[in-house]
């Protein structure tokens, strides 16, 4: 959701890439502490409980809740699981340029755009690291019965429970990533997302192979350019909130 949603005048986006679903929780249990829900929109994808998601954020979420001013002078994020894996990689770029400059930019909104070109990656490539991060994604067995489930189930409710209009989406994928997902956890998952959404009379879109035929709306095979970002942000506001 981080690559994938530009919110319009009014709205933010909480998502960061690789959170978990306890970052996820807190983040919107502090924005709405002080303030009233409206339209919200919330991620529902089966990648959400794959296994490295399910690692402890280790003081990560409180620097969510403080003031440029009341952080620490030292502030690294490398804490969470979007950048521990990548940090060897990091050091290489830093080593082998002298210099690090991201590709994604954090924008005043909250959103992230990532400005890679999945086009532009090989198609043996695009192969190879789309099965990679396929199996990556991978739900875990017993998804449905982990904590990290009842806490989603107490997200949803307690946004319902204070008069938002809330939205589940799924999030469109290259068509690379979606041939390489493992079909019974991936439906498995995603039977879990649309009973979440009938229990609470939600509303669902099931978006997952809704670019295919567009790739170069994709800046990797999971994550949407901005001029993708834009196009599904006011697709999923026309569809949520009629």
């Amino acid at each position: 959701m981080a690559c994938g949603f530009s919110p319009p005048a009014g709205m933010v986006n909480l998502a960061f890439p690789g959170e978990n679903i306890e970052t996820i929780a807190y983040k919107a249990r502090t924005y709405f502490s002080r303030r009233v829900p409206g339209r919200v929109i919330v991620q529902a994808e089966a990648h959400m409980f794959a296994r490295y998601r399910t690692a402890a954020t280790r003081g990560y979420n409180e620097l969510f809740d403080q003031a440029p001013d009341e952080q620490p002078g030292l502030s690294i994020r490398a804490l969470g699981s979007y950048h521990r894996p990548k940090l060897f990689a990091y050091w290489q770029v830093l080593w082998r340029k002298g210099s690090f400059e991201s590709r994604s930019k954090l924008v005043q909104n909250g959103a992230t755009e990532c400005n890679d070109h999945w086009t532009s990656v090989l198609p043996e490539a695009r192969k190879t690291q789309a099965r990679e991060r396929a199996a990556l994604h991978q739900p875990a067995d017993d998804f449905a019965r982990s904590a990290f489930a009842a806490l989603y189930q107490r997200l949803l409710e307690g946004l319902v429970s204070k008069g938002a209009r809330v939205c589940l989406v799924e999030f469109p994928v290259s068509p690379e990533y979606k041939r390489e997902m493992p079909v019974e956890s991936y439906e498995a998952a995603r039977s879990w997302f649309a009973a979440q959404a009938r229990r609470l009379d939600l509303r669902l879109l099931p978006y997952a192979g809704l670019y295919a035929q567009t790739p170069e709306l994709f800046s990797d095979m999971d994550h949407l350019t901005p001029q993708g970002a834009a196009r599904f942000s006011q697709r999923i506001l026309d569809e949520c909130f009629k």
